[in-house]
């Protein structure tokens, strides 16, 4: 597998295994935590593994050699003034090719959405205090770890689109279909 795609294969993995995990305790019968709560906590993590499925299957990734061999191409002052506009313009699409068709914070919402759904057995004035406070528990830890995981520091692509509003740029596709290349525009 190439190392591009290794990354997000291991996430797609990772949460549909622990969607596996929590529907096999859901499974179990337990006196401490109601079933609804695994439930919800599986569902929330297949979601979030089939949408991390699609993106890896969406996105068209830049080699990681490719972007070894560009950042090695503008590490320094000097190497960047050398560069031509066509080697330029190439290494930003490389750049650009490593945005996720998906965003992070898209996948990882079901996750979250998934913990509040867990929690929701603690409202339940019937259950016992143990399984009422475990749900919480449960569910709450659970979208928290969801939601840091949202919003980690944000994706080079952003980074640099961001840069270029800030400095009254525009980046756009040209071209017939946007294929051909980028424009860039703005207040000169």
């Amino acid at each position: 597998m190439p190392e591009t795609y290794r990354p997000n294969t291991l996430a797609t993995a990772g949460m549909l295994s622990q969607g596996s995990l929590w529907l096999g305790f859901a499974l179990l019968d337990s006196e401490s935590i109601p079933r609804m709560t695994f439930v919800s906590l599986s569902a929330g993590s297949y979601a979030a593994g089939l949408l991390s499925g699609l993106n890896l299957a969406l996105s068209e990734y830049t080699p990681v050699s490719r972007l070894r061999a560009d950042h090695a191409l503008v590490a320094t002052p000097g190497w960047r003034a050398r560069l031509s506009g066509a080697q330029l313009a190439g290494i930003e699409r490389d750049l650009l090719g490593t945005e996720p068709a998906i965003p992070r914070w898209a996948i990882f919402l079901p996750v979250a959405l998934g913990g509040v759904a867990a929690a929701a057995p603690a409202l339940d004035p019937e259950l016992p205090a143990e399984k009422r406070m475990t749900s919480a528990l449960f569910g709450l830890l659970n979208s928290t770890w969801s939601l840091a995981a949202m919003f980690e520091p944000e994706h080079p692509v952003q980074a640099y689109q961001r840069d270029l509003r800030r400095a009254g740029l525009r980046l756009e596709p040209s071209g017939p279909d946007g294929t051909a290349g980028l424009t860039v525009s703005g207040k000169f």
